[in-house]
């Protein structure tokens, strides 16, 4: 279990907040891009963590009253997903794991308030703190021991077509996951099949090129393949 590799630290008495900020990215171009842009920005959106392959935005949305969900978003703003929805549970200040494994966030189930972890995609939640006090804001401590040597990267298909890899290890269909030494740049090459063209890369890439993945931590790429 990698996250805990890490420790996880949080503060133990919780202050209300009453200011409705909104959040701002600059992207690769020089564009400033307001975000969340679509319907989770119902209210003052707060506490945005990003992934560590910086594809990925975690954050808390606001409801109504004191109510809010913890939601996940692609880097400009589109794809949101909300990960808690849990009506009754003020849930906040999430934080992703240096790994990527896990997120750490707040979140009040009655009348205290606890530190709970889930996978990124919102399954496999787990209380860890269980005491009669309030605690709240977790940040991850840096991993114990000398940095991974090696990362994952993991490519995902949608639709008829292949990628392979240059350093050689990934040929998906067939095998689609592989570890690499860290630094090392991976380029992936899509190749549709029998009547489906190759519409683009989605997570630590993008467009309709080869992809060129860093690997600094683990990784994962989709490729889509639409036919006609």
């Amino acid at each position: 279990m990698k996250f805990l590799a890490e420790r996880l630290t949080c503060k133990a008495q919780e202050g209300h907040e009453t200011n409705h900020p909104q959040h701002y990215a600059r992207n690769e171009n020089g564009e400033v891009l307001e975000w969340p842009n679509d319907s989770y920005a119902v209210l003052h959106p707060r506490r945005p963590d990003w992934s560590p392959d910086s594809t990925k935005i975690v954050w808390r949305t606001g409801q109504f009253g004191d109510s809010g969900e913890i939601a996940v978003m692609n880097a400009d703003g589109t794809g949101a997903v909300n990960l808690t929805n849990d009506l009754l549970v003020y849930d906040a200040q999430p934080a992703w794991a240096s790994d990527g494994t896990r997120i750490a966030y707040a979140s009040v189930q009655g009348s205290d308030s606890d530190i709970r972890l889930m996978n990124p995609d919102g399954t496999g939640k787990v209380t860890i703190t269980t005491s009669s006090g309030q605690d709240y804001d977790p940040d991850w401590g840096p991993t114990s021991g000398p940095p991974p040597s090696t990362f994952a990267l993991t490519v995902t298909k949608s639709g008829q077509g292949s990628v392979s890899s240059a350093p050689s290890g990934i040929k998906c269909g067939r095998d689609c996951s592989e570890s690499y030494a860290a630094g090392t740049a991976v380029v992936l090459t899509a190749k549709a099949g029998r009547g489906y063209s190759f519409t683009g890369w989605s997570g630590a890439c993008s467009g309709t090129g080869t992809c060129t993945v860093t690997m600094n931590a683990a990784k994962t790429v989709t490729a889509t393949f639409s036919s006609g």
